[in-house]
């Protein structure tokens, strides 16, 4: 799977894209611990405690889970293997909602995600 998507998209915020990425990690992942999602409810410091415990191992799984480069002048690339095979994320600073597939940088990654290109 390819997600491609750039953040001066004006159509749709970039973060969408963002989202569906944490969407695909999240089994892959530490259970999160959830907070009380109530106004009035005062979490104790235990349970704190045992949220910033789950994040922090959550983002240490994220973190050798999935390969990500950032690159100057282009954006990000992140990628990892998930259940159904190999997931690859591209985030990059323009080609707004219709462009981001013409740059050459998105379009290597298409070729070596779906393994394009001339066979002799």
């Amino acid at each position: 799977m390819l997600i491609a998507h750039s953040q001066d998209d004006m159509d749709i915020p970039y973060e969408h894209s963002r989202t569906l990425l944490d969407a695909l990690l999240d089994p892959h992942l530490p259970v999160a611990f959830a907070l009380p999602d109530t106004p009035s409810v005062i979490p104790s410091a235990e349970e704190y405690e045992s949220f910033i415990d789950a994040e922090k191992q959550r983002r240490l799984a994220r973190s050798k889970l999935v390969r990500k480069v950032e690159l100057p002048s282009f954006g990000v690339i992140e990628e990892f293997d998930g259940f159904a095979g190999r997931v690859v994320y591209i985030e990059t600073f323009w080609g707004q909602h219709n462009l981001v597939g013409l740059q050459e940088g998105v379009q290597d990654i298409i070729a070596s995600t779906f393994r394009l290109g001339a066979h002799i």
